[in-house]
């Protein structure tokens, strides 16, 4: 989900106050399929398809981390779980990752449709404007030289 998008959502009309909407980004977006994108806004090659809880996997590279913020001069913390919060939880849950079956979720927003909000977003698009932005900001490193996976 786009906070851009959210944010827009949330100056609906005043006849649609006090309402709740679904609000998503209107594509229907598989991470499988969206890796090479987010490889790609790094200049770094997709590598083998390997599930892996986020939460348990990125405190695992904390010294990697803290040489990437000084390899590159990054204004982020060196602390990644103070960089990153609690987002491999969240993460994780975005993925579904340890669930033997997805649980069935609806998320229709035909309702906020119906109340006169139409914009949208592609979650491809998201991802490259967001790191592009992060890059910039020099919490996250900038495109690299292409590489193979290890």
């Amino acid at each position: 989900m786009d906070a851009d998008l959210l944010a827009r959502a949330m100056e609906t009309p005043q006849k649609t106050r006090g309402e709740y909407f679904n609000v998503t980004n209107g594509d229907f977006f598989v991470m499988r399929t969206g890796w090479p994108t987010i490889a790609d806004a790094f200049g770094m090659a997709v590598g083998e398809n390997k599930p892996m809880s986020l939460a348990d996997e990125l405190p695992e590279h904390q010294k990697e981390w803290e040489e990437t913020v000084r390899e590159y001069d990054l204004q982020a913390p060196t602390d990644l779980k103070e960089f990153i919060g609690q987002s491999g939880i969240y993460a994780d849950f975005y993925l579904g990752y340890g669930f033997e079956e997805l649980p069935p979720m609806l998320s229709s927003t035909i309702k906020i449709r119906q109340a006169g909000y139409q914009d949208c977003m592609d979650t491809e698009d998201m991802f490259r404007e967001w790191i592009a932005h992060f890059q910039q900001e020099r919490l996250l490193p900038p495109v690299t030289v292409r590489s193979s996976p290890a």
